[in-house]
């Protein structure tokens, strides 16, 4: 496997329309090769200068006439890093861990850390 490929782990598990749905995906991070699947969650910036945030992959597909591959993800921010800021019915952060579509390669290029 290339180090920026990224390829669809098992068979399909639905179809709809255009759309091919899968449960997980194989990509390299730091050197290593990595699997993500349906509701793993993981470390992401969405671009540079924004804060890190939780993510949590909610669907994986390809659209089969371009072929390409997508993703879309629930995106967890800490309340000071919202427009609104952290308030006192928040609660306290005990700590920091080191719905979005996007294209498949940039998520996994924009990853920061996964378990």
């Amino acid at each position: 496997m290339e180090p920026n490929s990224l390829l669809w782990v098992g068979s399909p598990c639905g179809l709809h329309g255009p759309y091919i749905f899968y449960k997980a995906f194989r990509f390299h991070l730091e050197g290593k090769a990595r699997i993500l699947s349906l509701g793993d969650f993981f470390l992401v910036r969405c671009k540079a200068g924004d804060p890190i945030c939780i993510a949590e992959l909610q669907l994986l597909w390809e659209e089969r006439t371009t072929k390409q591959l997508l993703s879309s993800s629930k995106l967890y921010f800490l309340p000071e890093d919202t427009p609104q800021g952290r308030n006192v019915t928040h609660g306290e952060v005990i700590a920091r861990f080191p719905a979005f579509h996007e294209g498949l390669r940039p998520c996994a290029m924009c990853l920061l850390w996964c378990g």
